[in-house]
């Protein structure tokens, strides 16, 4: 993921006798809330912040308003950190079939 590639590769770069990649110790307590990216000198863009401030259904949100009224700003914003609508899981055929027999005859009075 692009922010991933971003902040620790910031991380990595700021504390450069440390080994922050993912994974690492560091990126770990970041990941925990343990400690802030600013306290390895690492600074979010207030953009994504922003992103973040918008709650459970930015995504949604942002690619709503790209997809209805585009500018060149929200298009490098959805293209730079990679957002996507969601993509259900295709299910077999078989197994859907057998999922709607079984939900239909849970909602039957017998």
């Amino acid at each position: 993921m692009q922010l991933q590639t971003n902040f620790y590769g910031k991380l990595l770069a700021n504390q450069a006798n440390v080994a922050a990649t993912p994974g690492s110790k560091e990126a770990e307590e970041v990941d925990a809330g343990r400690e802030s990216l600013a306290t390895y000198g690492v600074s979010v863009p207030k953009s994504y912040q922003l992103y973040l401030s918008l709650g459970r259904f930015k995504n949604a949100l942002i690619l709503d308003e790209a997809r209805r009224l585009p500018s060149i700003g929200l298009t490098n914003f959805v293209s730079e950190y990679g957002l996507a609508g969601y993509q259900p899981v295709a299910m077999p055929s078989d197994v859907s079939a057998e999922t709607a027999n079984a939900s239909s005859l849970k909602g039957s009075k017998r």
